[in-house]
């Protein structure tokens, strides 16, 4: 879910049930997304939700997990908090992963602005595609997909082009993000050999020019 723009969470879905095994989506870039009018974190097994300070709704600092099992989710509430259950007596192996007040007051504080955010993140992105739809060549969103405005990913039309724009842009002091630039194949701790032609070409022409309220 690059982004905010979901798969074909309907299909993969399908193709669970259908062989029967588990679903989870790294969907830290999906707070606020729909899709055909249903909150796209309740699709898969889990989803996970970064809440790190660069993410549309943030809390500073975290991540949450949606789960749909009840079993999973009592197991999840134990593992976090040192692996206690409701009596304080300990199951299994567990962390201290619990949100601290501050940031679960950073994250209420936001939550109540989320509508305006939303709406003037919308508001940046249309008149950038206005300014630099010849130029640029911007990301294709699922067709029923309620979009957050969370990223402004645009692809160039070469290595070179990039290159050459984001040292420009950071002679200016702006500092676009080339997130996953390199694919998970082509990184030198994995034991992947497979040949990615596709992914390879686009993670090295797409970058995310700075998108934030008040720009």
């Amino acid at each position: 879910m690059y982004s905010g723009n979901p798969c074909d969470v309907q299909e993969i879905e399908s193709l669970a049930q259908k062989h029967g095994f588990r679903v989870i989506y790294d969907a830290a870039h999906a707070f606020s997304v729909t899709y055909r009018e249903r909150s796209v974190l309740s699709y898969g097994d889990i989803s996970t939700l970064s809440l790190h300070a660069t993410k549309l709704f943030h809390a500073v600092e975290g991540r949450a997990l949606i789960i749909r099992n009840r079993d999973v989710y009592e197991k999840a509430k134990r593992v976090i908090n040192f692996g206690y259950d409701d009596k304080d007596n300990i199951h299994e192996a567990g962390i201290n992963a619990k949100m601290s007040e501050f940031h679960a007051a950073m994250g209420l504080a936001i939550l109540d602005d989320m509508d305006k955010i939303l709406e003037a993140r919308a508001r940046i992105l249309s008149k950038c595609k206005a300014l630099l739809g010849d130029v640029l060549e911007f990301q294709t969103l699922c067709a029923d997909a309620a979009w957050n405005f969370a990223y402004m990913p645009v692809v160039f039309g070469s290595n070179s082009d990039l290159d050459a724009c984001v040292s420009a842009l950071n002679a200016k002091k702006i500092y676009p993000r080339r997130y996953f630039r390199q694919t998970l194949n082509s990184l030198a701790y994995t034991s992947s050999h497979s040949v990615m032609p596709v992914a390879n070409d686009i993670a090295g022409r797409v970058a995310c020019l700075p998108m934030y309220v008040g720009l």
